[in-house]
């Protein structure tokens, strides 16, 4: 419940102060992409220490298919919805992972080439481990905070390059999380962007949890 309530208060504050820079966008701060997209990913996240399930298999990760949706409403402010799911299949055992969740965000434009922006969202993290048809289920909830940013390699904005860092912290877990992701897109006729992106997350200690690799396909309106 003190979880929920915080952030409900951060959902606000964030809100307000985004609300407020907006005001100023005409001066300068008008983001230079288009933030109203739907699109899907392709990934294959690889763990850095295989998962084993007894007397099943060891998974060395899973892949799976990621869906999102963001509209930008007025110019520095974006809300959206980004969930994520998998699946590893191995002779006895299957492993199933997803995380997702709606957000709210913020985007400012520095200059004519670049943006930088922000995000908060509350998440769910699911998890099933099946041996045969005997499964375990585990739920968490957590909130994600990050930060990104772009910038355009070209005058006709078609190249970007990308970057993202966030973290994670879960309400039945004692580590936080942090992953940096880097991403290449490229901008067809105005509307449909192709993306290679490469994420690495660590625990609290700094030390690996996994990587993923992911193509994605965004349709911007």
């Amino acid at each position: 419940m003190v979880l929920k309530f915080r952030l409900v208060k951060m959902l606000a504050a964030m809100a307000l102060g985004v609300v407020a820079v907006s005001a100023t966008a005409q001066e300068g701060f008008a983001p230079n992409g288009n933030y109203s997209s739907v699109g899907f990913s392709l990934f294959r996240t690889k763990y850095a220490n295989d998962v084993c399930i007894p007397f099943g298999d060891c998974h060395s990760g899973y892949g799976g298919l990621g869906l999102n949706v963001s509209y930008q409403f007025i110019p520095n402010l974006i809300v959206g919805l980004n969930t994520a799911a998998g699946q590893s299949t191995g002779n006895t055992s299957t492993l199933k992972e997803s995380q997702g969740g709606l957000f709210v965000g913020f985007v400012l434009g520095i200059g004519d080439y670049f943006d930088v922006g922000g995000l908060l969202s509350p998440i769910t993290k699911k998890s099933e481990s099946c041996l045969g048809s005997l499964c375990v289920n585990a739920e968490d909830t957590g909130t994600q905070v990050g930060l990104f940013g772009k910038w355009w390699l070209n005058q006709d904005k078609t190249f970007n390059i990308g970057m993202n860092l966030d973290s994670y912290a879960y309400s039945k877990s004692t580590s936080k999380y942090s992953s940096s992701a880097l991403s290449l897109a490229y901008l067809i006729a105005g509307r449909h962007e192709l993306s290679v992106t490469g994420s690495r997350l660590k625990d609290s200690s700094a030390t690996d949890v996994s990587s993923t690799f992911s193509l994605g396909y965004n349709y911007h309106f």
